[in-house]
């Protein structure tokens, strides 16, 4: 699992980035090396289960974050929480997904700290399941929340 979690954290820490999808193609091939992993090493599915559901770029102007699946931290973007708030109650399931969980939200809340934004603003990566490497549906909150 810990050469597993050092491979998650690699897909985290890319440095650069000319645009929305070169940064997306990054993502890709660097979830790519995790899923074989957990093929070539017979890691069980309750072991690789264990790795975050989703990973995310965003990027706002010249700035940009990946993040994945986790319960959003304070401080939170006024913006964001207003929105947010809109859906559910922060932390709790409002019967979609946990409201304030996504990969999205946490991207986002970073960038919208940095940097006065609108949240439509903030353009997204594909989501990938990193243990996979599929591309995966964006949840409807999050939907919502970014439209």
């Amino acid at each position: 699992m810990k050469n597993l979690n050092k491979l998650l954290r690699r897909a985290i820490l890319i440095k650069k980035f000319r645009n929305i999808k070169t940064l997306d193609r990054e993502l890709f091939l660097r979830c790519k090396p995790i899923k074989s992993f957990i093929k070539k090493n017979n890691i069980s599915d309750k072991e690789a289960m264990l790795l975050p559901p989703v990973i995310i770029g965003a990027v706002l102007g010249n700035k940009f974050k990946i993040d994945v699946t986790r319960y959003l931290e304070d401080p939170i973007a006024k913006k964001l929480e207003a929105k947010l708030n809109t859906i559910g109650k922060i932390g709790k399931h409002n019967g979609i997904n946990v409201v304030g969980k996504c990969a999205e939200v946490n991207s986002s809340n970073y960038l919208l700290l940095r940097k006065k934004a609108n949240l439509s603003e903030i353009n997204f990566t594909n989501p990938y399941r990193p243990r996979t490497s599929e591309i995966i549906e964006t949840c409807l909150n999050c939907q919502n929340v970014f439209n």
